[in-house]
């Protein structure tokens, strides 16, 4: 029976387990972790019902909070219906789900993802040991050294994160009935560099069955797609009108006829502040020379976001709060991480994009200006 052209059915979850743990409580959590309700165990089982369209992912937690632990969270997809499934109290991972499509197909999905996972856990460790030591040493040279070494293993990171994107989208093409398919198309988008794949992301989303294409879950996905392709090189970057840090009123066709830096940061993203040095020194370089930079924050605390720009002297250029003007510009951009800067032509066309922080994309930022400039 197809699940979103009828009304909200109910799901049933019963847990089956010991009595020791009756009396205590397991917490509800769905459509994102997070307290939702509760239920007490009792006659050695706890069970639930609620009214749903469509799959969801569920959680189960034994703390209100819902602080990640392995044994003390779990999450899972439900379907209409009755799911019953046996566990320990003291080890919610043991939690095993069966008969449920979506959480087969989940569990399926994850682990051909495992390899390349416990790769990105392995690298990603290495890069917080680098961190780590680049802040405490002293020495010029061998922060250097150390920074060399970061941007090889960010690299490595991206790149692993892209095939894990390809894995997303293999699933999608294989999968055009299943109701995980936008979410792997989304991910798949969202990885640095899916530019070399998006064509295949736009026909896998088209090849969905039309049931999975127009569900509430593919919105998110339909407008990553519209977004992503209205900001990529190439093409006239999406105007804006907003309010900047002195409640002046200021659009992006303002600028026309220069060269427009968009920064997209936050004051808690130290990549993002990290760069700031090198926006200062370009600013002073080439404002004269025609070059407009605004800088973009997604603090969602305005006052951070100002109390930063006080700290950092970042004052120089136009600084704007997306949260202050409540704005789209985040979305329209397809800014999904920080930091992001966007490089726009005197016409208003995007010319470059980069993703992330570092010396890099620095480098590539200042060959480009150099070439404009010169």
């Amino acid at each position: 029976m197809s699940y979103f052209l009828v009304a909200q059915q109910a799901s049933t979850i019963i847990g089956n387990t010991s009595a020791d743990a009756n009396g205590k409580y397991i917490y509800v959590g769905y459509d994102g972790p997070g307290l939702k309700d509760s239920v007490q165990i009792q006659d050695n089982k706890f069970e639930y019902s609620i009214s749903i369209k469509e799959p969801i992912n569920f959680y189960l937690s034994k703390d209100s909070n819902f602080y990640y632990s392995e044994k003390d969270i779990v999450t899972f997809y439900i379907e209409p219906g009755k799911i019953e499934f046996d566990f320990d109290f003291d080890d919610l991972s043991t939690v095993k789900i069966q008969g449920v499509k979506t959480e087969t197909e989940r569990q399926s999905l994850r682990a051909s993802k495992i390899p390349l996972s416990n790769l990105i856990v392995e690298n990603n460790t290495i890069l917080s040991e680098l961190y780590k030591n680049k802040e405490t040493e002293k020495e010029a040279e061998q922060k250097k050294t150390l920074q060399t070494e970061i941007n090889q293993y960010e690299r490595i990171s991206d790149s692993l994160k892209l095939e894990l994107g390809k894995l997303s989208l293999a699933f999608a093409k294989s999968h055009p009935k299943s109701y995980l398919a936008p979410e792997q198309l989304y991910y798949a988008l969202t990885r640095n560099g899916s530019s070399i794949y998006f064509d295949d992301i736009k026909s896998a989303f088209e090849n969905l069955d039309d049931e999975i294409k127009n569900s509430p879950k593919s919105e998110e996905l339909k407008l990553g797609i519209e977004n992503f392709t209205k900001s990529q090189v190439g093409v006239p970057a999406p105007e804006f009108e907003m309010k900047d840090l002195n409640e002046e009123i200021v659009k992006l066709e303002d600028f026309r006829g220069k060269y427009v830096l968009l920064d997209f940061w936050a004051s808690w993203c130290k990549p993002c502040l990290e760069d700031m040095p090198h926006i200062k020194e370009l600013n002073q370089k080439y404002k004269s020379e025609g070059l407009e930079i605004i800088g973009i924050s997604e603090d969602k605390n305005v006052q951070k976001w100002k109390d930063a720009i006080e700290k950092f002297e970042l004052s120089a250029w136009r600084q704007f709060s997306i949260e202050q003007n409540q704005s789209s510009v985040k979305s329209d951009y397809f800014v999904n991480v920080i930091p992001i800067k966007i490089l726009i032509d005197p016409n208003g066309k995007i010319i470059q994009r980069w993703r992330g922080g570092g010396e890099p994309n620095q480098l590539k930022l200042e060959q480009v200006l150099r070439e404009l400039f010169k």
